[in-house]
């Protein structure tokens, strides 16, 4: 059951709206306790396109109310950083009204070899997860496969996906 679940959000911004730029993603995903699923990840909701920040911080407000998710991870890359804080503070100003406050969390990727940090690409984070979708540790909702919005554009991402990013539909 989905309340047995550890909640969270990711989330993914984009840094300015247009036709051209990549969509803007928040997932709610539930990671299962108990088996035979301990251990896999359960796409809950999601919400995928171009808002402008305001909106991208309802989003994840609505979302993790929604589903009351423990935590939310921000992808903190470059000038993101500063939308963690702005996301935190305005978390912070909700929650005396609605007696909630999920945890925000930067998400960084670095990798480290002998003390040298760089940043990892795009393409490589993204196939980090391969392991979970050959061990069927992923699981989607049935929406996604009739056809509906935004989990068909999921789908489509997916069964699309090439490490040159140029590539992919925007």
């Amino acid at each position: 059951a989905v309340s047995g679940m550890y909640r969270l959000i990711v989330a993914d911004p984009i840094r300015k709206p247009s036709n051209k730029s990549d969509e803007a993603c928040v997932m709610v995903i539930g990671i299962d306790p108990e088996e035979p699923f301990k251990d896999n990840w359960w796409l809950l909701d999601m919400k995928l396109g171009r808002p402008q920040e305001t909106t991208f911080i309802q989003w994840i407000w609505d979302l993790a109310n929604k589903w009351r998710v423990r935590a939310v991870g921000v992808e903190a890359v470059s000038v993101q950083v500063k939308l963690v804080e702005r996301i935190k503070e305005d978390f912070q100003e909700r929650a005396e009204a609605e007696g909630y406050c999920p945890r925000v969390i930067p998400i960084k990727y670095l990798k480290d070899f002998g003390g040298v940090k760089d940043e990892v690409s795009k393409p490589k984070r993204i196939m980090r997860l391969i392991w979970r979708f050959e061990q069927s540790k992923l699981k989607f909702p049935a929406p996604m496969w009739g056809g509906e919005k935004p989990f068909s554009s999921l789908l489509h991402q997916i069964q699309n996906f090439t490490e040159n990013l140029a590539l992919l539909d925007h």
